[in-house]
């Protein structure tokens, strides 16, 4: 059934990384705002932190990828998968937070 098939596992809504940081701040009460890092200084920190170059790179083209709404895909693999709806993003805040 599932052999030969590729699937995007994303939730059924797309939200950008400025409304994650806002929802965070809007249930946390505390302010929070999403800054763009230019590619050259993601590349630094993450090499800083002790990544691979090559692999550090693959991560920052990734969250670039994101940023520009490239992998904001909501084709409903995943939520046909688990046989559910995905949550919703102040769904998955609210538990997060919560288990702090």
């Amino acid at each position: 059934m599932h052999i030969g098939r590729a699937y995007e596992l994303s939730g059924d809504t797309a939200w950008s990384f400025a409304e994650y940081a806002a929802e965070i701040a809007r249930q946390s009460g505390k302010d929070i705002v999403y800054s763009d890092v230019p590619a050259g200084t993601h590349l630094e920190i993450l090499t800083g932190a002790g990544l691979p170059e090559a692999f550090a790179a693959i991560l920052v083209d990734v969250d670039q990828a994101i940023a520009r709404g490239l992998r904001a895909g909501t084709g409903g693999d995943l939520a046909r998968l688990i046989g559910r709806p995905t949550k919703p993003l102040a769904e998955s805040v609210a538990e997060a937070l919560k288990s702090l």
